[in-house]
């Protein structure tokens, strides 16, 4: 599996931190306790479009599970009730 389109277990601290830093975003960048994170789990090997014109609303195949802010959205190839994310327009007012 892949972190970031790369397959590199130090993704995550090298693309990460910088920009939630660059953004002022305290309270993302890293996966921990307290922090909020999206996380896409994929095979880059197996990952490909299932949809078509006639059929355009069809989920990727090769990405098994995706989490927003701790909270499973897509799992066992469907979307999950949950609606965690929301927009960020750049560092938080204080």
């Amino acid at each position: 599996m892949a972190l970031c389109g790369l397959c590199s277990s130090e993704t995550t601290t090298s693309c990460a931190p910088p920009q939630a830093q660059r953004l002022g975003l305290r309270d993302r960048g890293l996966i921990q306790t307290g922090m909020k994170a999206d996380i896409v789990v994929f095979d880059p090997a197996r990952v490909r479009d299932q949809a078509t014109y006639d059929r355009s609303r069809q989920y990727a195949e090769g990405i098994p599970l995706v989490i927003v802010n701790g909270q499973v959205v897509f799992g066992n190839n469907a979307m999950t009730p949950a609606r965690p994310g929301r927009v960020l327009y750049g560092p938080p007012k204080e």
